[in-house]
């Protein structure tokens, strides 16, 4: 019950989280007249998949390299989930390298799930 309540806590975070970094991209960035539809589907999916990846945390306390550890494949697995979605979503191109650099910028500053814990 504890990974439950802390995967969907993960989820709305994330979900928070991502639809403030569309807005930042959709109106500073890249100002754009018009959001699709589809991007709410494909933010909440790509939020559930991140909130997933928190699942690799035990339940008990690890030693400190331990938790290091778990944090930085958690943060590259972070990272993966977004940009691999972002690029089959069609969020950027690799022509935009910019938008690839603001979105690990922005991945490196948010919080692990032990800092919200």
């Amino acid at each position: 019950m504890r990974k439950t309540k802390m995967v969907l806590n993960k989820f709305m975070a994330i979900t928070t989280g991502e639809l403030l970094a569309v807005g930042f991209f959709t109106n500073i960035l890249y100002p754009v007249d018009s959001i699709p539809s589809d991007i709410f589907w494909q933010i909440l999916f790509t939020s559930f998949l991140c909130a997933l990846s928190t699942l690799i945390y035990p339940d008990d306390r690890t030693s400190t390299r331990k938790a290091i550890m778990l944090t930085i494949i958690h943060y590259f697995i972070i990272i993966a989930i977004v940009l691999g979605c972002g690029y089959l979503f069609g969020w950027y191109t690799v022509t935009h390298i910019k938008s690839v650099v603001y979105m690990v910028c922005l991945l490196y500053t948010s919080p692990s799930p032990r800092d919200c814990s």
